[in-house]
């Protein structure tokens, strides 16, 4: 795989009527899930990531709605058959990514919220000539160690993270492929896949936009065989 796209959206503090859309079309645990959130940013995020998740989804070729997005059992996305995906949100963003390629990680962190625990875990990381700021560095590898970890389905205490010169980082006692890149207002995110990931493409989504997207989706998805569409929705798996 040459790109791989990490789908984002800026979540807002307090419920919209956008958000309200997406609600109502996820699955109904996630849904009953929902009402139990007493902080509105929270419950925001939740949809929001569904919401993009099922937008990656849906741009690789799956056939799918929302509401076929329950729980593994593991508590992540149920993801359909073939199909590989991540959450992750931090300060007001959200953003999900989506592979038929390989199991498939997303992290985001700020800078300035992540920097403690990070240099607890690894001290200053020492820099190269990218990254002058040891701050960044730090963050940088707590965000590869957190995504690889969801990558791998296993807990961070066992992964282990080094960061190598030519910015790739080799965590764990399987190769990992991971990039690193640096987001807006100090955020930063991280991929880590089975296979190589040569070049990340990021793709900002308003909640409008995003509810306009998935209404084109469902549109073009309901005109199609009711027969296929359920046999479709059997054929899902927690990967």
């Amino acid at each position: 795989m040459s790109e791989t796209a990490i789908y984002l959206a800026f979540c807002p503090v307090a419920s919209n009527p956008e958000l309200d859309f997406l609600a109502m079309r996820l699955h109904p645990e996630v849904k009953a899930r929902l009402e139990r959130f007493r902080n509105s940013e929270h419950r925001n995020q939740a949809i929001l990531g569904r919401a993009l998740l099922g937008v990656a989804l849906l741009e690789l070729g799956a056939r799918l709605e929302l509401r076929d997005l329950g729980y593994a059992p593991g508590g992540g996305p149920l993801m359909p058959l073939g199909y590989y995906g991540s959450i992750s949100h931090t300060d007001g963003v959200v953003g999900a990514v989506a592979s038929q390629t390989g199991p498939v990680g997303l992290d985001l962190e700020h800078r300035w919220h992540s920097f403690d625990v990070a240099e607890t875990a690894f001290g200053r990381e020492p820099c190269d000539h990218h990254h002058s700021d040891p701050c960044d560095c730090s963050v940088r590898a707590w965000v590869a160690l957190e995504a690889t970890a969801k990558a791998a389905a296993r807990p961070l205490s066992e992964i282990q993270c080094s960061i190598l010169r030519d910015r790739e980082e080799r965590l764990g006692i399987t190769t990992w492929s991971v990039k690193t890149l640096a987001l807006v207002d100090g955020m930063f995110a991280a991929i880590a896949a089975s296979y190589p990931v040569l070049t990340v493409a990021t793709v900002w989504f308003t909640p409008r936009e995003l509810s306009n997207v998935l209404r084109r989706y469902t549109f073009t998805v309901s005109r199609g065989d009711d027969g296929a569409r359920d046999q479709q929705s059997d054929q899902f798996c927690s990967n």
